[in-house]
């Protein structure tokens, strides 16, 4: 009580602030040593950690991810005039050049940089966000004035197997990147720093296809009397066309058409099924952008491992909020530890299979999209304990399913939407395809326990994106109806996905998934983002969606549900 006199009180008034500001810098030079020299840490890494990167519950990892606006727009290069290189020179009221000519090319992943720019040396607290930062240059090392390259920063444990976990990255749109980064497990962890793709590919690709008409990208099979014929077919949102076959549907796809050249033998209405196609190829520009040595490039230029200890003051458990439909995204989606993914989104109170068996009780449920939903379909009946074996062509297959366990009264069907043909069946007509919205609309007001999971992605990523957002504003005109039709109704919205079998689609899906959640913002649509957890579980080679991957969005699904 003596030294709290001493330190806070003055006799003199005039001199109270100063000495109670002399005081504190005291108080905390005393601490910051004892903590110092009894756990192993320097000050300066303590009082860091414990003011800015020690994130205390999951509300707080929640709230500061509202305030990356700010650092999306914060310039981390110092842009005063002093500072400047001295082989500039300035042009009048204009600014600067360089004394000679200058180059600027495309990022260059083994030129490019990263830092851990959390106090650092080689040791990172758990249960931390901490930030990487990435310089991005070109194959002559000069650094890149602006943003746009699309990278993928994953941690991966060194000792545990299927450990890792994956960053967010904020783009600040002058050559530099911020990755936040969830410390979830101790030991020595790799650092895999990954160009996906440059920015000149990324905004060619958006240019030819997301924000182009006409893309070739569907097969129409016209069938009659045993007879068929296969045209090129393609979404036009808006400019002209002559002698096509047109196809609309009122409140879903009315701006955009489907347009099929003509078949010589018959008349429009013997399409039978749309296949999946491809995008245009043959684009030499395009096709340079995206060979192997300029796109998924590991940086070398940084550490290459830390390793992640326990400490007191660092660590508490993390709080995961329970579910709603207005969550924000948080800087970290969860990890992975021994291939079961921890998830920072939301929680259920209910954990066991009885528990969700009951959650469900007299629910119909809907998975509506195309075969990734019906997988997903797949997968849920097998936890909850139901098993289907149904083949047609040679695949599993899901059309609906009711089912008793244990008394409960669960049905669950598969829809899919008009665009799923696959490439290699001419005979799976889509007769029993539904689009979204129109199933929506369908369900009675009596169909009070309903719960729809829609992926409204797959098989879409070619649409321009006019004809994209207006197939999506037209969903979520159908969401707000039924949720307000249905008060006990859910809608579940499924963002794209990381695994794919077309390597270019990364940057078309992750821009479809900004579209989505600017259309459906507001409208009580549940967010199920499975891009992190799916990127976070590419460990070693694996190149496509796992049961174990499956099941983890399963448990997930069935939490914002439940």
């Amino acid at each position: 009580m003596r030294f709290r006199r001493c330190l806070f009180r003055s006799p003199n008034p005039i001199h109270s602030t100063a000495t109670l500001r002399i005081s504190l810098i005291a108080v905390a030079i005393l601490v910051a040593f004892f903590l110092g020299t009894h756990s192993g840490y320097s000050s300066t890494v303590l009082v860091v950690t414990r003011a800015e990167n020690v994130i205390p519950d999951k509300r707080s990892l929640l709230d500061s991810r509202l305030d990356l606006d700010n650092v999306k727009t914060r310039h981390l290069y110092n842009t005063d005039t002093s500072s400047l290189p001295s082989k500039l020179v300035k042009v009048n009221g204009l600014g600067y050049t360089y004394k000679g000519s200058t180059s600027l090319g495309i990022t260059d992943a083994t030129r490019s940089s990263y830092s851990i720019s959390y106090p650092y040396d080689g040791v990172i607290p758990h249960g931390i966000v901490f930030t990487i930062h990435i310089v991005a240059r070109d194959s002559s090392g000069r650094h890149r004035t602006t943003g746009g390259d699309l990278w993928s920063v994953q941690m991966r444990s060194a000792t545990t197997e299927r450990t890792a976990t994956v960053g967010k990255t904020i783009d600040h749109s002058n050559g530099t990147y911020t990755t936040y980064m969830y410390s979830g497990w101790r030991g020595n962890s790799t650092l895999h720093v990954t160009l996906l793709y440059p920015a000149e590919a990324v905004s060619l690709l958006k240019r030819k296809l997301f924000h182009s008409s006409g893309n070739s990208i569907y097969r129409g099979i016209y069938q009659k009397d045993n007879k068929t014929e296969k045209m090129i077919c393609s979404i036009q949102y808006g400019g002209t066309w002559h002698d096509k076959c047109e196809y609309f549907y009122p409140n879903v796809m009315y701006g955009a058409r489907l347009l099929c050249d003509k078949p010589v033998s018959f008349p429009c209405s013997a399409l039978k099924n749309i296949l999946r196609g491809q995008p245009p190829t043959g684009d030499s520009k395009l096709n340079g952008l995206f060979q192997r040595k300029l796109t998924n490039q590991v940086v070398t230029q940084g550490p290459p491992s830390i390793t992640v200890i326990g400490h007191p003051f660092a660590w508490r458990p993390i709080k995961v909020p329970e579910c709603d439909p207005n969550i924000p995204q948080g800087l970290s989606d969860g990890y992975w530890y021994e291939g079961v993914w921890n998830s920072f989104v939301c929680h259920s109170t209910i954990s066991s299979t009885s528990g969700f068996l009951r959650c469900l009780h007299n629910t119909s449920m809907y998975f509506l999209g195309d075969n990734h939903l019906q997988q997903r379909a797949l997968t849920l009946l097998n936890l909850l304990n139901v098993t289907q074996n149904n083949t047609i062509n040679g695949f599993k297959t899901l059309q609906n399913v009711s089912f008793q366990e244990s008394g409960y009264n669960i049905s669950l069907f598969y829809k899919p939407h008009p665009f799923t043909g696959e490439t290699k069946s001419t005979d799976m007509f889509q007769a029993s395809s539904s689009y979204e919205a129109e199933l929506m609309n369908s369900l009675s007001n009596n169909a009070s326990k309903s719960v729809l999971l829609v992926g409204p992605s797959y098989h879409l990523q070619y649409w321009q994106v006019d004809a994209y957002r207006e197939y999506l504003e037209h969903l979520r005109e159908a969401t707000v109806q039924f949720l307000k039709r249905i008060p006990f109704g859910k809608i579940v919205l499924m963002s794209p996905p990381f695994f794919t079998d077309d390597y270019k689609m990364q940057g078309i899906y992750q821009h479809m998934d900004n579209v989505q959640r600017e259309v459906f913002e507001g409208s009580g649509v549940y967010f199920m983002d499975v891009y992190d957890l799916e990127q976070a579980a590419s460990w070693g080679k694996l190149k496509d969606v796992t049961p174990e991957v499956l099941k983890e969005e399963m448990h997930l699904f069935l939490s914002l549900v439940c």
